[in-house]
C-alpha cells in the first residue's frame, strides 16, 4: 500500500485540504478580485477633517473629563488613525480660529 504524502506537521497532506480550496478549474478572475482587495489601503482621513466633523462632540467629551488619548482610542477603534497630539493640536487650532472669527463656539470649547 502506498504511503500518503505528509505535510510539515506529519499529517496526511490531503487531510487539511478542502474541496473549496482546490478549484476544479483555474479561477483567474477570482484570484484577481482577491488581489485587488489585498492591495487596497484604507483611505487616511486627515486630522483636520476628523476634528472639524467631531468638533462639538470632542468639546463635550473633554468637558466630561475624557482625555485626548481616550478620544484617539475611540477613533482608532473604528479604524480612524489620529494621535492624541494631533487631536489636541487640531482641536485647539479650530477653537482659536472660531474665536478669532467671532464665531460663538463657546458651547463646544472645553472648560479649562
Amino acid at each position: 500500500m502506498a504511503q500518503q504524502p505528509k505535510n510539515k506537521n506529519g499529517a496526511d497532506s490531503t487531510e487539511d485540504m478542502s474541496a473549496a480550496t482546490i478549484p476544479t478549474e483555474p479561477d483567474l478572475d477570482g484570484a484577481l478580485e482577491l488581489l485587488k482587495v489585498l492591495v487596497q489601503k484604507p483611505k487616511k482621513i486627515p486630522a483636520e477633517t476628523v476634528v472639524a466633523k467631531a468638533f462639538s462632540l470632542i468639546g463635550e467629551a473633554l468637558r466630561q473629563g475624557y482625555s485626548y488619548t481616550d478620544l484617539a482610542k475611540v477613533f482608532a477603534g473604528k479604524g480612524v488613525k489620529i494621535s492624541a497630539q494631533e487631536l489636541k493640536s487640531q482641536y485647539e487650532a479650530l477653537a482659536a480660529k472660531a474665536t478669532e472669527e467671532g464665531g460663538d463656539k463657546q458651547d463646544s470649547l472645553p472648560i479649562a
